[in-house]
């Protein structure tokens, strides 16, 4: 396969007139078919659910150059590194990094729950909206107010905090909420 010459550098000497160019062939063979690093892509928008994963591995054609050559005299494989692939993306830290991807797990986790599994049927719980709270509310406040009777070990306080201060024949629990010790006013 031949291919024309886009830039020649010689010694020093950097020729880019596309009319001397257009001396120059070069001829190279094709090794193979590959897939370059994968670029992972997510979308996202805040407060909506909407999040989409996508990925994209550029192909390319990895070609060996076998020779270059003028109207004048002939470059040989000599001077191209006896004939080997030229060193970038994808040369010997390509083959690594392919090397150390296929080394590790690829880990692709099933259908989570109240998600549709790849058959389409529903599996697990049922989706709860985005905002729906997964617990009980505290229900804190004043439970018993003045004037009114109590018993002993009624909670007259639920809170966090201190910000009710227990008084005469009134405890602290956990969690700080006040109760009566003993019954009354």
């Amino acid at each position: 396969m031949t291919l024309p010459a886009v830039l020649v550098v010689d010694d020093g000497k950097v020729i880019s007139d596309p009319a001397e160019l257009g001396r120059y062939q070069v001829t190279a063979e094709i090794m193979r078919a590959i897939a370059g690093p994968k670029i992972n892509m997510i979308h996202y928008r805040n407060k909506t659910g909407y999040r989409r994963r996508l990925g994209h591995r550029q192909r390319y054609t990895q070609v060996k150059i076998t020779g270059i050559s003028t109207g004048k005299s002939g470059v040989g494989q000599g001077e191209l590194g006896e004939g080997q692939p030229r060193e970038g993306q994808h040369g010997e830290d390509g083959q690594r990094r392919r090397a150390r991807r296929r080394a590790r797990p690829h880990r692709r986790p099933g259908p989570r729950p109240g998600r549709r599994a790849d058959d389409g049927t529903q599996e697990g719980r049922v989706v709860q909206p985005q905002r729906a709270r997964l617990r009980s509310a505290q229900r804190l406040g004043v439970k018993r107010f003045g004037g009114q009777r109590v018993n002993a070990g009624e909670i007259l306080v639920r809170q966090r905090g201190t910000h009710f201060h227990p008084g005469h024949g009134v405890g602290r629990g956990g969690m700080t909420p006040c109760s009566r010790w003993s019954a009354g006013w």
